[in-house]
């Protein structure tokens, strides 16, 4: 697993947390998430990205959401996320488009690649990692060099 670089100008004013190696950054807020996120893929020489974003449809209980009103506060939250995202990622001059995959579990996993391979590859051990962040949380987190975010 990739990380960013904690000095990276966009994580910095953010909550730096360390589970297993893996940097992943708190953001106190979606608002400051979606900005830090755009600064990021600016920085970028990819002028278009693919978001790809999990929606979450069913899970067993958990820390996160312990019954189906909360599995609905965070679908209706995350979508309203990637669509302010899409329209802040356009304001900043990048192409963007987005795919939206339903997911067996109780976090949001939204991944900006910046080609059309979505990847395959099991973010379960990432998730897990999120989800002792506790609820209504946001991350900033590299998973195999693809700037992600994590909501839960």
């Amino acid at each position: 697993m990739s990380v960013l670089v904690s000095g990276s100008p966009a994580l910095r004013e953010h909550t730096p947390l360390i589970h297993d190696g893996a940097d992943m950054h708190e953001c106190s807020d979606l608002q400051s998430a979606a900005v830090s996120f755009v600064n990021l893929l600016a920085s970028r020489p990819e002028r278009a990205v693919c978001l790809h974003c999990t929606v979450p449809t069913w899970s067993a209980s958990s820390e996160n959401c312990t019954d189906l009103h909360d599995l609905h506060e965070l679908r209706s939250r995350s979508l309203v996320f990637v669509h302010d995202l899409c329209n802040k990622l356009g304001a900043a001059g990048i192409q963007v488009s987005y795919r939206l995959a339903p997911s067996h579990t109780s976090l949001v996993l939204l991944r900006a690649f910046s080609d059309v391979r979505i990847s395959t590859r099991d973010e379960s051990h990432a998730l897990e990692q999120a989800k002792h962040g506790g609820r209504e949380k946001t991350f900033l987190t590299s998973l195999d060099g693809i700037p992600s975010i994590i909501l839960t």
